[in-house]
C-alpha cells in the first residue's frame, strides 16, 4: 500500500481522432492523356476484350486507383471516345460519359437508358457500358450541340459548388469537434483523478483505524486478569499462609 501510495498517478487523456469525411476526388490526371475519339465501341464481351487488349491501359503511367478501359460518350454527347480511367458504378439509370474538364467517369446526365433493350439497371459499373450500347446512339445531333455547352456548364457548376459547400461545411465544423473532444475528454480525467482520490483516502482512514484498534486491544490485555489463573494464586497464597501458622 506504500508503494501505492508513494507512486505517481499519470492520467493520460487521448484527444480522439477526428478525420472529416470529404468526398473523394475522382479525377485522374492520367486519364486526359489517353483520349482517343473513336467512331465505334464494343456492344460485346468478346468485342470489349479486343478492343482493352488493343488499347492496353497498363502500359500508361498512372497512380490513379484503377485504369481500365472504356468506351463511352464525350461530355458534350458529340461523339464517342475511349479512355483509361478508373472505374465506378453508374447510378441513376443514365449512360456512362468522360468528363475532360472532371478528368472522371460519370453518368451521362442528359440520358436515360432506363428505357433501352436492354435497359441499363441501377447502379451499373461504367466498364460494363456495352451491355447497354443503345446508349451509343444517343450521340447528340447538330441541332442540340450548341445548346449542350451551357447546360452541361451548368450541371458541371452545380456539381462543383455542392462540393465547395461540403468542403466549407467541413472546414467550419473541425474547430467545434475539436473544442467538444478536448473538454469531453477533460472531464472524464478529472472524474476518474476524483474517484481514485476517494478511494485512496478511504484505504488510509481504514488503515488508520485498524492501527489505532490494535493498540488500544493491546492496553486492554495488559490489564486483563484470567479468572482461573486469580483462583488458583489465591488458592495457592492460601496455603503458604497456613504453612506458616504451623
Amino acid at each position: 500500500m506504500k508503494c501505492l501510495q508513494n507512486s505517481f498517478l499519470i492520467f493520460i487523456i487521448p484527444l480522439p481522432y477526428f478525420s472529416i469525411a470529404e468526398l473523394p476526388s475522382r479525377a485522374c490526371e492520367y486519364s486526359s492523356q489517353t483520349v482517343e475519339p473513336t467512331k465505334l465501341c464494343p456492344s460485346t464481351q468478346n468485342e470489349y476484350n479486343a478492343a482493352a487488349k488493343r488499347k492496353n491501359c497498363n502500359t500508361f503511367k498512372h497512380n490513379c486507383t484503377s485504369f481500365q478501359y472504356h468506351c463511352v460518350l464525350n461530355e458534350w454527347m458529340t461523339g464517342l471516345v475511349e479512355v483509361c480511367a478508373p472505374s465506378k458504378f453508374i447510378f441513376g439509370e443514365q449512360c456512362t460519359e468522360f468528363n475532360k474538364e472532371l478528368k472522371t467517369i460519370r453518368r451521362s446526365f442528359l440520358t436515360n437508358c432506363s428505357a433501352f433493350d436492354p435497359p441499363c439497371p441501377n447502379p451499373y459499373n461504367s466498364t460494363m457500358g456495352y451491355m447497354y450500347p443503345d446508349c451509343y446512339f444517343t450521340i447528340a445531333t447538330t441541332s442540340r450541340v450548341k445548346e449542350l455547352p451551357t447546360t452541361l456548364n451548368t450541371l458541371n457548376s452545380n456539381e462543383t459548388s455542392k462540393n465547395n459547400n461540403h468542403k466549407k461545411a467541413a472546414a467550419e465544423t473541425t474547430p467545434s469537434v475539436i473544442i467538444v473532444a478536448v473538454v469531453a475528454s477533460a472531464f472524464v480525467g478529472i472524474t476518474i483523478i476524483i474517484v481514485f482520490s476517494f478511494f485512496l483516502k478511504r484505504i488510509k482512514r481504514s488503515q488508520t483505524n485498524k492501527s489505532s484498534d490494535e493498540k488500544t486491544t493491546g492496553k486492554m490485555n495488559l490489564l486483563h486478569l484470567d479468572p482461573v489463573e486469580t483462583k488458583e494464586d489465591l488458592k495457592n497464597g492460601e496455603f503458604a499462609k497456613t504453612q506458616l501458622n504451623l
